[in-house]
């Protein structure tokens, strides 16, 4: 059985998890997160040459499954982007933008824990067990607020266990990786499906949804009348773009009205179930006609 010193990785690794744990402080945590980042993965290189070359093998899958996470998840907001930007709260941008991450989120943290369960076998403390079974409990948690409150303690908990390991551990080169088939195969399809129901729920949907130039407009049915927005979908510069709105020729709008979500005019307008026509006059002069499709 060979031993191998591992006091200045220890150090490494440390820091680069507490870095990465301030990383949502205003100002300084982005700068932190990926320094700190950067510092984990170097400790993680320096340990698969020292003891074991499976966390960093893994931390390195991780990071490829991360970043195909935030493409997708980026790629998905732009499409449901629209529809919240005008209907809910930067707070739920942020929620749906989160659901959209969430498979992968439960992929990293399945990942993350056999990272941990590696660090046990070598070093035999046990704060590494339970660190990683608290960092999977808070990905599948992450739709609750507690998910985020588990994942806090999970990085705690794993710094303290680095900060517990004794300065010299047992080498485990040339030790095939052993994950657990069943958890990968099962965990997340499930945060598949959860994240699609609750999107589902947050994302509006519209009856009616027109589109002509510039000008869109949103409206749900609601009895005997369409209850909708219509979006100058380009930034305004000035006060205001749209000058008035007319629904079958009768006037609905005629500015004076300046409702701004993200840099877009937005004017909200009832209009009746059979109308057939919506015409709308930018201030530019233009003129942008909607025909509202009728069965």
């Amino acid at each position: 059985m060979r031993y191998a010193s591992v006091e200045s990785i220890k150090t490494l690794l440390i820091m680069g998890s507490f870095l990465v744990l301030i990383v949502m402080i205003p100002g300084i945590g982005s700068i932190a997160g990926f320094i700190g980042g950067l510092l984990y993965i170097y400790g993680l290189y320096k340990w698969s040459h020292a003891v074991d070359g499976r966390p960093f093998k893994l931390a390195m899958i991780n990071f490829v499954v991360s970043t195909i996470g935030f493409a997708v998840a980026i790629g998905g907001l732009t499409r449901v982007n629209y529809e919240l930007g005008f209907e809910f709260s930067l707070f739920k941008i942020i929620y749906a933008f989160i659901l959209l991450l969430y498979p992968f989120l439960v992929v990293g943290a399945l990942l993350h824990r056999e990272v941990l369960k590696c660090f046990y076998r070598a070093t035999k403390v046990e704060d590494f067990l339970i660190a990683g079974d608290l960092t999977l409990y808070g990905a599948l948690l992450m739709p609750l607020l507690i998910g985020v409150v588990i994942s806090l303690i999970a990085r705690i908990m794993e710094i303290s266990a680095y900060n517990n390991m004794p300065s010299k551990v047992e080498v485990l080169k040339e030790r095939e990786l052993e994950i657990n088939r069943r958890e990968f195969v099962t965990f997340p399809p499930v945060a598949v499906i959860i994240a699609l129901v609750l999107l589902h729920f947050i994302v509006p949907s519209y009856d009616v949804k027109l589109t002509q130039d510039d000008v869109k407009f949103l409206g749900k049915i609601e009895g005997d009348f369409i209850d909708g927005m219509i979006v100058y979908d380009f930034p305004c510069m000035q006060n205001y773009c749209i000058k008035e709105v007319k629904v079958d020729g009768k006037t609905m709008y005629s500015g004076g009205t300046y409702t701004f979500i993200n840099g877009k005019h937005v004017v909200h307008v009832t209009i009746p179930k059979d109308a057939r026509h919506i015409e709308v006059v930018l201030d530019t002069g233009e003129v942008v006609s909607l025909e509202i499709p009728h069965s």
